[in-house]
């Protein structure tokens, strides 16, 4: 689970774990129904109705954690639909990539801890303490 505002490294993170993660699902699901072989040429339809989610989940994922990080940056989440633009989408993952958050709080909460909130789930109270 990604929070309100997320910095350079999780969103690395964010954008790059679901490209491979999809990729290797995509791979073992179409060999294992058949759907792609040595000579399945890629505009083939079943090859295609097996990427469209694998790319649409990844894709949710991305745009998630696009918004969180212009959230660190204080801008708007509608800033994302940039992304949808020929090029200027590309310079927008770059500027997402390069630049640092705002270290103070914002109107979208506190400074990022990497993976801070998968942190805090995951701490296990000491019994006497």
């Amino acid at each position: 689970m990604m929070s309100d505002r997320i910095g350079r490294l999780e969103f690395l993170f964010w954008c790059g774990v679901p490209i491979i993660v999809g990729s290797i699902v995509f791979t073992i699901v179409a060999l294992s129904v058949g759907a792609v072989d040595a000579n399945t040429p890629s505009g083939d339809p079943k090859f295609r109705s097996f990427l469209a989610p694998v790319a649409v989940l990844v894709s949710i994922v991305a745009l998630r954690a696009a918004v969180a990080r212009l959230h660190d940056l204080g801008l708007a989440g509608w800033a994302v639909v940039l992304a949808f633009v020929p090029l200027v989408g590309i310079i927008l993952f770059l500027v997402l990539f390069i630049l640092p958050g705002q270290k103070v709080c914002n109107a979208y909460g506190e400074p990022p801890i990497f993976l801070g909130r998968w942190r805090k789930s995951k701490q296990i109270p000491l019994p006497f303490s």
